[in-house]
């Protein structure tokens, strides 16, 4: 097999055929181990799963898109052509392949592909609070951008406004971390994620996954408080700014 190097992105797709009564099991192994093995790994822009229109057909599909080919080979190694089995997925499966495509530009030209954090207005932020019985619940909220001179005489850019800030630190925080048991936010504080993947569950038992690029806003200084767990192999690393009251 002829593989051409190239700097485009690379789309990996795993199909497979999901053994009589396990397709629902399947997909929720793609949801869970899946998806938290492609977001732990740098080089990963997203993912998406697949399932046919036909809820009898038995095929599904998880797929990966990634920066380019060499991301591919680091994140699975020389068997990158091979299909990655997490353990539990066999006895699920009578069939399955993975195969890896180039990435072509979208029939509009030079259009970006869509930021699923990003609004035209602004950028999306989940923030997690205490509601009026100090139950910690999620909620999305927006943070405004407009287009300004932030670094003359480079070109304008989409700028939020300033915020003021007392200090900051970076985390790395590893998968036996003890962050499982809830507890409130020491301050508030907004969180950028730099790698690793992450689960936050609020007291609510909402729960969402943040990767690297994804922010989250603690304002539940009190109440019941989250609980949080490093779903990836390796630690996770948070850039935490703390904020006045």
């Amino acid at each position: 097999m002829t593989v051409r190097n190239s700097s485009r992105p690379i789309a990996r797709v795993f199909r497979a055929t999901a053994a009589p009564g396990c397709r629902d099991q399947l997909l929720q192994k793609f949801r869970s181990s899946s998806a938290a093995l492609v977001n732990s790994k740098v080089g990963c822009l997203k993912y998406r799963i697949l399932e046919p229109v036909d809820a009898s057909a038995p095929e599904v599909v998880f797929e990966s898109v990634w920066r380019d080919l060499d991301a591919v080979k680091v994140a699975f190694g020389d068997a990158w052509q091979q299909s990655h089995l997490p353990e539990g997925y066999s006895a699920l499966m009578t069939a399955y392949s993975v195969q890896h495509f180039f990435v072509s530009e979208s029939s509009t030209g030079s259009t970006p592909a869509p930021d699923e954090n990003s609004e035209p207005s602004g950028m999306k932020v989940r923030r997690l609070y205490a509601d009026a019985v100090g139950e910690s619940r999620f909620e999305t909220t927006t943070m405004l951008m407009a287009l300004k001179e932030f670094a003359p005489p480079a070109a304008p850019l989409r700028v939020s406004e300033p915020q003021a800030a007392q200090n900051y630190v970076i985390l790395e925080v590893g998968p036996k971390w003890g962050g499982a048991v809830p507890h409130p936010s020491p301050a508030r504080m907004m969180a950028f994620s730099l790698s690793g993947c992450t689960r936050v569950t609020a007291s609510s038992g909402e729960s969402h996954t943040f990767v690297a690029g994804d922010c989250l806003l603690h304002d539940d200084t009190s109440g019941k408080g989250h609980s949080t767990e490093v779903i990836s192999d390796l630690p996770a690393r948070w850039v935490f700014i703390r904020l006045p009251i």
